[in-house]
């Protein structure tokens, strides 16, 4: 595929779906080629073979961006695959909605793991491999981060973290 982004590697998180899999998609069909990762194996494999159909380049890692290895391992199978990365789309997440004062600390704790430790974790470890040569780092947060939800107090949280968190990298 030839377009503005020929030739980028790219690696979106939570790309197995919904708007993950809609960056995935997009980044390919102008020139990028992908490493697709989700938990759910047979979802990102099916994002990868759609990439691949339309003539673009893709590869596929699973696991979670909860555990601060993996993020490094995902990273590295981009350079394994591609030579190098370019960029990163900080997009897996979920939510667990439930009002705060029946929220478990383990629900609370699920949703900052990925959204923001994952954002975290995958940002530092493709920041290292980028040094000197550039590249690009897109966290996606959400309203709820500015103007809170009920029912989610973790990801308004977790949103809002990574919001503050990005200005500081700048």
């Amino acid at each position: 595929m030839i377009g503005p982004l020929t030739g980028q590697a790219a690696v979106v998180t939570g790309s197995s779906r919904g708007l993950g899999r809609a960056f995935a998609v997009a980044l390919a069909r102008n020139g990028s080629r992908l490493v697709v990762n989700g938990t759910d194996a047979a979802a990102a494999q099916d994002t990868a073979d759609l990439i691949v159909a339309n003539g673009g380049s893709a590869i596929v890692c699973v696991g979670s961006v909860a555990d601060h290895a993996f993020c490094q391992e995902l990273v590295d199978a981009c350079i394994d695959a591609h030579g190098t990365i370019d960029v990163l789309v900080n997009n897996a997440g979920f939510t667990r909605d439930r009002s705060s004062t029946r929220m478990t600390p383990e629900e609370f704790d699920e949703v900052i793991a990925v959204h923001l430790r994952g954002t975290w974790s995958c940002s530092t470890a493709a920041a290292r491999a980028m040094r000197g040569g550039g590249g690009s780092l897109i966290n996606i947060t959400s309203g709820a981060g500015l103007f809170g939800m009920f029912g989610q107090a973790n990801y308004s949280a977790a949103k809002a973290a990574s919001s503050a968190s990005t200005e500081s990298w700048i």
